[in-house]
């Protein structure tokens, strides 16, 4: 390893394999961030006692960050009034109310994801980022049905359609649509060759007992660009069907990629 620092945190990973053969990759040396600072402005109250206040963040001294903020353990939002938060008419209670602020430093050089490749950030209860195209968000009825697909703790009882059945927390479900039995897409950058790239996961069937379709296998795949774009390499692998009325299994399969390049997408 050589390099890195935190005015310039690229680092040169130097990686040799059995053969003696040596590659050299370029990645980013993730560092610690400064907590910024928070004020908060004087509550102002309405003739019906709601309240009116501003979070105000501010960086370290050369640092730019951007915010989320979260009230009373609710969906992260975007700020209103520039870095600021702005909450206008909360209620009056006797308990305090709770904002946690979240930042992050906007990446100024791509980052090289070679040891980890986060899936659904499953703290957002908006959207999946790995619905397949043309499949819709349940987010506001909570309701799964066909073709579209949903980020919950458990799932409401459908007698003729679903199973109501909690996760160890939040968990994505879909019904895929006829045309598509795609349930989960995820391109992946910067693939490295001949690594292997290792998928963990847990999966039940939601199907209520009384539905005519059968348990299927499920399979992933690994479609990596081969080099200079001319087509593709699928690298598949099947794991057991999740069965009508089953309970959670734990899935993990390892592929081992051996013609994409350094630079090439693949999607899993």
């Amino acid at each position: 390893m050589d390099g890195g620092s935190q005015a310039n945190p690229k680092v040169k990973v130097f990686v040799k394999d059995s053969n003696g053969c040596i590659a050299e990759f370029e990645v980013m040396a993730k560092k610690d961030l400064t907590k910024p600072t928070l004020a908060a402005s004087t509550v102002d109250y309405d003739c019906g006692g709601n309240g009116t206040f501003t979070v105000t963040p501010t960086a370290p001294g050369g640092a730019t960050y951007t915010y989320e903020y979260s009230l009373d353990g609710g969906v992260r939002q975007a700020p209103n009034l520039g870095n600021a938060m702005r909450y206008t008419g909360l209620a009056g209670r006797a308990t305090p109310y709770l904002i946690k602020v979240y930042y992050t430093e906007p990446a100024t050089e791509s980052v090289n994801q070679l040891y980890n490749e986060t899936f659904a950030d499953m703290e957002d209860l908006d959207e999946s980022d790995g619905a397949p195209t043309g499949v819709g968000s349940a987010k506001t009825t909570g309701i799964l049905s066909a073709g579209v697909h949903v980020v919950t703790k458990q799932l409401p009882a459908t007698p003729t359609t679903y199973r109501s059945l909690a996760g160890t927390g939040r968990y994505y479900a879909i019904h895929t649509a006829p045309s598509d039995n795609r349930l989960y897409v995820k391109d992946i950058q910067n693939v490295v060759p001949r690594a292997k790239a290792t998928v963990k996961f847990k999966y039940v069937n939601l199907g209520n007992d009384a539905n005519t379709a059968a348990s299927v296998p499920l399979r992933v795949t690994l479609q990596v660009t081969n080099p200079g774009g001319s087509g593709t390499t699928a690298f598949v692998r099947t794991l057991p069907a999740a069965a009508q009325g089953g309970t959670w299994q734990s899935g993990e399969v390892t592929l081992r990629i051996w013609k994409a390049s350094t630079s090439t997408p693949s999607s899993a």
